[in-house]
């Protein structure tokens, strides 16, 4: 099975890129925004490679999904920002899949296969001739069919509130899932226009 948590990080990753896509849409802080943390990246460049692996976080994820102040009733809590409780993918429930090996009449049925793959990834010269060419195996799953549940809690969205007045992107599932839909359709165009 895939679990929930697994799905739920890439529908993050989605959310995430939406608004760094339309971050005046949202209100997305100008110091998050795309051309903001280039620069930043540029300059974090030359140092030591366990901060360049955590930058990503430091420099949008918290603020785009945790620096959030919550309000019950109208009112305030005392809870701290950048943390869990102020992350409001909280209010985002995603169950882990159907198992992906059906079983029927005792005989495990491989709908989803399970595939090894080597991807030969190579880079090239404006000229066309060969740079780089490097091997990649990847693990996947080809043409997976599986059912899994995804559901908002409306009210626990409605507590949080920006700390520098960034909106949430979605209010429903439908609005959630056009993310991703846009999220993956951008991803496979860039893929393909690469290859």
């Amino acid at each position: 099975y895939l679990p929930g948590t697994s799905i739920k990080g890439a529908i993050r990753t989605a959310v995430a890129y939406h608004l760094l896509k339309h971050p005046d849409k949202y209100g997305v802080p100008q110091e998050k925004r795309v051309s903001a943390i280039e620069e930043r990246l540029k300059k974090s460049m030359g140092e030591l490679k366990r901060k360049a692996k955590f930058m990503d976080d430091r420099l949008f994820m918290n603020s785009l999904f945790s620096d959030f102040s919550l309000y019950f009733n109208k009112q305030k809590a005392d809870v701290k920002s950048f943390s869990a409780n102020t992350d409001f993918m909280r209010a985002v429930r995603v169950t882990d899949t159907a198992p992906i090996l059906v079983s029927k009449k005792g005989k495990t049925l491989y709908r989803n296969l399970p595939v090894a793959a080597k991807v030969i990834v190579s880079s090239r010269f404006e000229d066309y001739n060969a740079k780089y060419r490097e091997s990649i195996y990847a693990e996947m799953v080809w043409n997976v069919k599986t059912e899994f549940t995804i559901s908002i809690n409306p009210e626990m969205l409605s507590w949080f509130r920006h700390n520098q007045g960034m909106t949430i992107p979605f209010n429903n599932v439908e609005e959630l899932l056009n993310i991703c839909r846009e999220f993956a359709r951008d991803q496979w165009d860039a893929e393909v226009k690469y290859w």
